[in-house]
């Protein structure tokens, strides 16, 4: 998150590089850690991925996401 924002970690969806974040959640399980992020559009996802990918490659993080179209969201 420093390479990313500059901060050591995420506290508001303002602090995401681009915008259009609705949910941020993370976790680590026995298979290890998962992130699950909900965009309001594939575009802002799009631009997200684009600016961590770079990130991910250097610092040798595997790469794999799954998309999934949201039915319903509840806020």
């Amino acid at each position: 998150m420093r390479r990313l924002t500059g901060k050591s970690r995420m506290e508001s969806a303002d602090d995401w590089p681009v915008e259009g974040l609705l949910v941020h959640v993370t976790g680590e399980g026995e298979h290890g850690f998962r992130i699950v992020d909900v965009w309001e559009s594939e575009e802002a996802a799009g631009r997200f991925f684009e600016a961590i990918s770079p990130i991910l490659d250097e610092v040798g993080i595997k790469n794999d996401v799954e998309s999934y179209p949201t039915h319903t969201f509840v806020r």
